[in-house]
Parts: structure tokens; sequence; C-alpha cells
């Protein structure tokens, strides 16, 4: 069969967990089907223009630059908010990658085609891929769909705080809902996300399922590698010692600030915290981790450096004040027998079991999470172990391959 995804970034462009996603079905996928990819790229000279195939580790990718003021792959390199305010209006409806969607479409006519996010391609990706009369299937990601700007703040008490673009977010969703219309089918990775989207009336005419994110094989650990790594934390207990660890963006919205007010309430002189990543609370977190052993920071780490971490954790802290969807970081953490405590924004808890896999909170509540991180410190050897083997065995279905197998019998 032939398999055409289309999405915004693919490697080495990718920034988060819906390009993790798109590149592990891709790589599943190519093992049994042909598999093509259209997605953006940089700006080199007028060729670019045109989306050329080439052969890039057993898929053909077709990239190409979309007309606009600069490549999605550069958004964040500094750019101003009028300036990425003026690229997203260009990016929207883009009808030169709708043209070249339609080209790719035409030229390898694919039985199949998978969309994950469009931001970057543009809205009128989706009128060509409707041209090819094929099954379509597209992955929803976050509430970029219904909210211009994504974002989706729960604070204390179930408020939600929408962007500060609310006063254009009905117009804008009617667009979006518009352009998209209704796939063949819609696969949600969490609960929270295809309420969301029900509520706003989306994809009336699709067939919808839930259906949780493929581990990728590479943050995938098997059963000895779990039980290598669970005895490196019990032993690290049995020296009083215990390491939790936030991996992401170091930002205010990403409950940063929450996670260290908690942490510092901790009574545990031996207790650790380990911040990987890179954001606007960067310096901040320096200064702090200079004032207090018990922090330790990583900066950026790659996907090789997050597996290393999460096999000597003893538990990820999700406190985001965001709306997520469901957060990568969560699977891999369980992947590797990691207890988590996250706060319940969104569908970021939905797997996290109270007591048996981890603990959850209510987003913004820090005198409850460093109650969470208070009772996951007092645990004794034995209830931790565990608490990680729940959490290893949470997750011992999502692999790449059966996620592509249920892709597979959707239509």
């Amino acid at each position: 069969m032939k398999i055409l995804i289309i999405a915004s970034l693919f490697r080495p462009y990718a920034r988060g967990g819906a390009e993790i996603v798109a590149q592990t079905i891709a790589d599943e996928l190519k093992q049994t089907h042909e598999v093509i990819i259209l997605t953006t790229g940089i700006w080199h000279g007028f060729r670019s223009l045109a989306p050329r195939g080439r052969e890039e580790d057993g898929l053909t990718v077709y990239r190409f630059y979309p007309l606009n003021i600069f490549s999605f792959p550069s958004i964040e390199e500094g750019k101003s908010f009028f300036i990425r305010l003026i690229w997203h209006a260009c990016a929207l409806f883009n009808a030169h990658s709708y043209a070249a969607a339609r080209f790719v479409i035409a030229k390898e006519k694919p039985d199949r085609i998978y969309t994950h996010n469009l931001t970057g391609l543009g809205f009128l990706v989706p009128a060509a891929v409707r041209h090819a009369r094929v099954p379509w299937i597209h992955t929803v990601h976050d509430v970029q769909l219904g909210i211009p700007s994504g974002v989706l703040i729960e604070k204390k008490a179930g408020v939600m705080v929408a962007d500060p673009l609310f006063s254009i977010s009905r117009i804008y969703s009617v667009l979006m809902r518009t352009a998209m219309v209704s796939p063949s089918s819609v696969v949600y990775p969490s609960q929270f996300l295809r309420t969301f989207y029900d509520r706003k009336k989306f994809f009336p005419a699709s067939n919808k399922y839930v259906i949780q994110n493929p581990i990728p094989s590479a943050m995938k650990f098997t059963y000895e590698e779990f039980e290598e790594a669970l005895h490196a934390r019990l032993q690290a207990l049995g020296r009083n010692e215990m390491f939790f660890s936030y991996v992401g963006l170091l930002k205010a919205h990403k409950g940063l600030p929450d996670l260290l007010a908690a942490f510092f309430r901790l009574n545990n002189p031996n207790a650790r915290l380990v911040i990987a990543g890179t954001g606007t609370l960067f310096d901040t977190v320096a200064r702090l981790a200079q004032q207090d052993s018990r922090i330790m920071m990583k900066g950026h780490v790659s996907r090789e450096g997050v597996r290393q971490l999460l096999s000597q954790t003893h538990c990820t802290v999700v406190p985001s004040l965001l709306c997520e969807n469901a957060p990568m970081v969560i699977q891999e953490s369980f992947a590797a027998g990691v207890p988590v405590i996250a706060a319940r924004s969104g569908g970021a808890a939905e797997r996290v079991r109270e007591g048996e896999n981890g603990f959850s909170y209510p987003p913004g509540d820090v005198t409850l999470l460093a109650h969470a991180l208070d009772r996951l410190a007092k645990l004794t050897n034995k209830e931790y172990e565990t608490m990680s083997t729940r959490a290893y065995q949470t997750v011992r279905d999502d692999t790449a391959n059966l996620y592509c197998k249920k892709l597979l019998t959707l239509f």
C-alpha cells in the first residue's frame, strides 16, 4: 500500500510531540508499505518553491518552501509577535501549499493519506486531500484548530482562560471547521481533545477514535532494561536519595514556578530536582540552581539524553497550566517505569491512576503539588517498586506496531 503522510514539520526540523508521533508512524509503516512524506522546508533559492522528492532513510520525502515571509522551521528564532502574526496570516490559507499538495498527490497516487499538524502548510491542504478521494485519517494534536494561538490555560477550580485572541476565536473556529470539514476518520490521543472539538462541532461526519500516542522505539525500555533501571533507583532510595525530573519548556505557563515553589517546601535534604529544557525562565532557574545544590540544570537534552535521564529519575513531574493533549513525556516516563505527578489540566493526567502509577493534583495548586511530591518521597522501597512496575505496565501495549495496525483498520 502507498501511504502519504502530510505534516508541517518533519525531521530534522521536529519540535514537539506531534512531530515525534508522525515520525514514529512513518518509520513503522515503511517496514511493510511505501511511505511518502510531504512537509515544509527552508529557503535555499527558487528551487525550494517546488516540492521535490528524495530518498531519506527509507522514505520518499517531498520538502518545499511555502511562499511566506520566513520558513516555518525558523518561527521560534526570535521573531516578534507582529512578524509572527503576519506569517500566520500568510500561512492560514496558502494557495502555494494547496498547489504543492495537489501536485504530490497526483504524482504519487497514494492509497491512503494521513495528516497531522497543518499550521505551517495551511488549511487549503485539506481541500487538496479531499480531491484525491482516498481514505483520509487526520490526527489532532492540540487545540490549535479551535483557538488561534493554541493556548488554553486551566487554573484553580477548573476555570478556563482562553488566549488573548479570544475575541476572534469564534470566527477563527468557524473558518477552521469549514476548512477541515470531515476526514474519513479523526484520531485523538486524549478524551479531553475529543470532547473539546465535539463541543465546537468539528468533524461532524467523521469516524472518531481516541488512541494513545505510540511510544517511539528508541524510548521504549525492554523488560530487562526496566529491571536494571529500577534496581539502580532502588539503590538510590536505599541511600535516601530521590530524584524528581522536569522535561520541557522553561516557561511560566508550563507550571515550572509552581514546581519550584512546591519543591522548596519538601522537607527532604536528599531530594533532587533535575530540570531539562530551555526557555524564558532558563536564567532564573540557573540562578536558583547556583543557590540550592538540590536543583540540577541540564539545559537542552536530546532524545537519547531524555532516555538516559528517565533511566535514573524516580518521578517525572508535569505541572503545566496549559490544557495539554497527551504530553509525550508522560508516555515516555511510563515506558521507563517512572511514576508521574501531573496537573489535571486537559488530558495530561488521563493515564495517571492515583496512587498506582503516580499522583495528580489541580493545576496551579502548589500546596497539593507539594503534598504529591512528599507522598512520592515517603514511599518505601517496596511501595516504590510496585508503583514503578505499574507505571511500566500502563503503556506496554502502546507500541508503534500496534498503533499502526489500528490506523490501518480506520476508513
